[in-house]
């Protein structure tokens, strides 16, 4: 009660001042008169006294409750933004609570969760329930296949997925991603079947042949898992042109044509194909020249061709 007579104390003063002032400015051009000039930088104090008087009173009248849940989302953002992520991460758990679908915030925690606390295992629930309002969602299903992938989860992703496509039957995203679940736990032909289960339609192409090409050198078929890497490669490239035209985000294409040429690069180091390892790392080094990982690669190609010259 006392903090809310204190501020409409505070704005009747404000709205005194700006009162005072404007009268002194009609005194000014009935008797002519004009008072001393001002510096840039006091007429700039004066607008901003002004323009907080006049802001305190629309708050005054509109919404003194709290902020809606749109703008206490953004306000969450900026905690994030200048590193409160503890301060930001309660924000987003009270909107969550009052309202459980909502994606953007259920995202923002689900990355609090990935990058700044380093928890994937705490961030795939939030994921999920995401996928619940919106089981096509391209990006929050990489999100959770990623996680399934980098924690070992292969039985329970591909679990979750195969649940999901009974939901939404005709969403090729799915298959991509349980695609990209069994290569990834050694499960070469089922993922295969599974990228050929459906249509992928050009938006999935690239990234299901991405996986095609090194499936195909896992299985020693070095010659078509070359010509599917150049596929992939063209296709993902013209992909992330394309997305970038419309003003689309592009970086998880990037990131996934960036980690195709990493993985074709150490398979074929592997198999001591020294030469076309140091032609898909020439290409991947023109992008990011200081990557370690990169680095790395490139130097054992070279040692390898060393070896082989020697």
């Amino acid at each position: 009660m006392g903090k809310t007579v204190a501020v409409k104390y505070k704005i009747a003063g404000g709205v005194a001042l700006s009162l005072c002032l404007a009268f002194i400015a009609v005194q000014m051009v009935r008797f002519g008169s004009q008072l001393p000039s001002a510096d840039n930088s006091e007429e700039r104090a004066d607008n901003r006294v002004k323009r907080d008087a006049t802001r305190q009173l629309v708050d005054s009248v509109s919404e003194p409750e709290a902020l809606s849940l749109h703008g206490r989302l953004n306000l969450a953002k900026e905690l994030v933004d200048n590193g409160e992520v503890d301060e930001a991460a309660d924000a987003l758990e009270q909107i969550i609570e009052e309202d459980p679908g909502n994606i953007r915030a259920l995202l923002e925690i689900s990355l609090i969760e990935l990058l700044d606390r380093g928890r994937p295992q705490e961030a795939l629930p939030h994921l999920i329930k995401a996928l619940k309002v919106d089981p096509s969602n391209d990006h929050l299903l990489g999100e959770v296949a990623d996680i399934y992938v980098e924690t070992g989860q292969f039985s329970a992703g591909l679990k979750f997925f195969s649940k999901l496509r009974e939901h939404v039957p005709n969403t090729p995203a799915i298959n991509l991603r349980m695609g990209q679940i069994l290569f990834y736990k050694g499960s070469y032909k089922k993922a295969l079947m599974a990228l050929n289960a459906s249509n992928l339609s050009s938006r999935y192409d690239g990234q299901a042949t991405s996986i095609r090409a090194r499936i195909y050198l896992h299985l020693g078929k070095v010659e078509k898992s070359l010509k599917e890497y150049q596929l992939a490669e063209d296709k993902m490239e013209r992909r992330i042109r394309a997305a970038m035209v419309a003003g689309e985000t592009s970086d998880f294409l990037v990131k996934w044509l960036e980690t195709m040429q990493i993985e074709m690069a150490e398979g074929l180091i592997e198999k001591n194909l020294y030469r076309e390892a140091e032609n898909v790392l020439y290409r991947l080094s023109e992008k990011i020249p200081s990557d370690p990982e990169v680095i790395k690669l490139m130097d054992l190609a070279k040692l390898g061709l060393q070896d082989n010259a020697g």
